[in-house]
């Protein structure tokens, strides 16, 4: 009967905290930057990789850096009508790695597959890869280029 107050008390501080992120290294975090500095023959897709870079790049470094499941962290780079949830997100690589070190953050190893579905969006894909497990994860992400010009995620 008493251990009821004190269970909703703890669910409820556990929410207030809001995402477990892990801090991201130096060396992370510029192999994410070096990764978006896209050389291709297709010139329109180079473009807009240079111009959605200021929003993906802090997205994969938190991304990859998310320990649970609550992605609202990534709201800042969500598209209008696209909510990250609070609970139950599976797009992050670290929830999924079993034996991967806790707080530590999950190293991008390639961003690969560019695209453009569309004239304004982007679609691409992340390999992350555990330093201290070696376990792997992938993740699928698009982005939408605003009225205003900025790039936001959609997926």
């Amino acid at each position: 009967m008493f251990l009821l107050p004190l269970l909703l008390c703890a669910a409820a501080t556990s929410l207030a905290k809001g995402p477990q992120l892990a801090s991201i290294t130096d060396a992370q975090a510029a192999k994410i930057d070096a990764e978006l500095q896209v050389k291709t023959t297709n010139k329109a897709l180079e473009q807009a990789v240079a111009e959605a870079a200021p929003t993906i790049a802090p997205f994969l470094k938190a991304n990859s850096c998310l320990g649970g499941y609550d992605a609202s962290a990534l709201n800042v780079y969500a598209a209008p009508g696209k909510t990250y949830p609070n609970n139950n997100y599976i797009g992050g690589p670290l929830p999924t790695m079993r034996r991967h070190t806790k707080g530590e953050c999950a190293t991008v190893v390639r961003i690969h597959g560019w695209d453009m579905p569309a004239k304004n969006a982007l679609r691409f894909e992340v390999v992350y890869v555990s330093d201290s497990s070696g376990e792997s994860g992938k993740s699928r992400h698009e982005l939408q280029r605003q009225a205003s010009g900025e790039w936001l995620f959609r997926k």
